[in-house]
């Protein structure tokens, strides 16, 4: 995706997955060990966890990183950042799993409330792809439903069908709320009354000293993107940065797929 669109996926939800993954690698790992029949399987499970958490998530987090943090001008700093994160996360979530003792499978399955969260405070309906959401939602229940659920599991752990059914509801209510974040709007349940003022894009543009200009005399202020003048006396056509910037509604949606940035002075843009 573009970098704007990147800018909007919940880091930690995709930091949460990677954790996770990190995890069963290592489960997957011990259990080749114990278990010598099944060892090839086991083996190569822990090969795929660990390279899809070690590779690929791990690079994709590396591009959220830098899309939300544009201000970040030391890109070495910024993946010292990162890997201190990672690392740090792992370490954090084994040690929950111990304390946390049953209720750890609430925690563990709790991945899609930071990207919830992150909808509101951005505003963004649809950052992850429905396809996406589904696929983590219905395949990573499967653990779960077979250690807890099926009598005589490789682990020996007993049945437990009222726990597995309050996790099953949590586990889908987490993504009933992303459905209806989809079609109902981000901040659907939040009231009017709670939400932040919205950016004005389209406000009165000034001059640089301050004055607001006589339409017949602004000559001069143009768009910076395609070079050509901007319509005062058209507020809905064009958009004014919080920095001051003007620029044509077209030209600057435009450019917001790709950047959230001025493309005047780098300053930062208000989600759209």
């Amino acid at each position: 995706g573009t970098g704007a669109a990147v800018s909007k996926v919940g880091f930690y939800t995709i930091a949460h997955l990677a954790y996770i993954d990190v995890l069963l690698g290592w489960m997957h790992l011990g259990l080749s060990i114990a278990f010598e029949a099944t060892f090839k399987a086991f083996a190569f499970a822990a090969f795929m966890k660990l390279t899809l958490s070690g590779l690929f998530q791990t690079k994709y987090l590396g591009i959220i990183w830098r899309a939300q943090r544009i201000s970040v001008n030391n890109s070495r700093y910024a993946c010292i950042q990162l890997q201190l994160l990672l690392c740090g996360g792992v370490f954090l979530m084994w040690r929950l799993l111990n304390a946390l003792g049953p209720f750890a499978l609430f925690f563990v399955y709790s991945f899609w409330i930071p990207q919830i969260i992150s909808n509101v405070a951005r505003n963004s309906a649809k950052p992850l792809q429905l396809q996406f959401i589904l696929t983590n939602t219905i395949t990573r229940a499967f653990p779960p439903v077979y250690f807890f659920g099926v009598a005589g599991n490789c682990l020996q752990l007993p049945v437990q069908h009222r726990a597995l059914v309050a996790w099953l509801l949590f586990h889908l209510a987490q993504q009933i709320v992303l459905l209806l974040q989809y079609s109902l709007g981000p901040r659907f349940f939040i009231p009017s009354w709670a939400l932040p003022k919205r950016y004005d894009d389209h406000r009165p543009f000034t001059l640089r000293y301050g004055a607001i200009p006589d339409i017949e005399s602004a000559e001069g202020e143009m768009c910076a993107i395609c070079r050509s003048s901007v319509d005062l006396n058209k507020p809905r056509e064009y958009m004014l940065t919080p920095c001051d910037h003007l620029f044509h509604l077209s030209c600057l949606s435009q450019w917001m797929l790709h950047k959230l940035e001025c493309p005047n002075c780098r300053g930062h843009l208000p989600d759209p």
